[in-house]
């Protein structure tokens, strides 16, 4: 709470960067701060308004983080293959990848989206979003908030059970992309477990 000055320290200070976070503006802080809570926040509209709220963004970098959350058109590595074949997840993971693209070429009603590693179908910029992401699966509006979160390059990442709500193989591509696309930031991470 105090990190976001939902409420002011009472003794003491918060530095970030070496600078009081009482010292900036309200704003100015969480602009810089990114937040990636255990239910992602959406808003009716497009996965793009939803990626990039105030046009801050090319289409390209928009296409790019959707790619690099395995929800973009042009993923075509599953997530499994960048883990250790050894781990029993990894070879469950791989499993649930091959059964999902096995029932997609079954199914001739998804002509137009394909599953990704965590077996969810592939969304474009223009792609409808419903009101709280309703129309979109629990893991989707994850990955969707990773991606956002990616975008904003903020040095402070808070997640906040970032994976609690999540199928494994989508929580695979979470902590992959915390791992790779974070590398440089400071990352807040409250977690369940291990």
């Amino acid at each position: 709470m105090s990190l976001l000055r939902f409420t002011d320290p009472s003794s003491g200070k918060i530095l970030i960067d070496g600078i009081d976070i009482t010292s900036i503006g309200v704003d100015d802080l969480r602009s810089r701060i990114t937040y990636i809570p255990q239910d992602a926040v959406l808003f009716s509209g497009t996965v793009r308004e939803n990626l990039d709220p105030f046009n801050e963004h090319s289409d390209q970098e928009l296409l790019d983080a959707l790619d690099r959350v395995q929800l973009g058109a042009n993923t075509k590595t599953p997530v499994a293959s960048h883990l250790a074949s050894r781990d029993p997840s990894v070879v469950r993971l791989s499993a649930i990848v091959d059964e999902a693209e096995t029932a997609s070429a079954d199914d001739s009603t998804l002509s137009t989206s394909t599953p990704v590693a965590s077996g969810k179908a592939k969304v474009s910029l223009d792609t409808e979003v419903s009101a709280g992401g309703l129309s979109l699966s629990q893991g989707q509006r994850q990955l969707l908030a990773m991606a956002r979160a990616m975008l904003r390059r903020s040095n402070l990442v808070i997640a906040d059970e970032a994976t609690a709500s999540i199928d494994m193989a989508t929580d695979i591509i979470i902590q992959q992309a915390i791992r790779t696309e974070f590398a440089d930031a400071c990352v807040i991470t409250i977690a369940h477990r291990l």
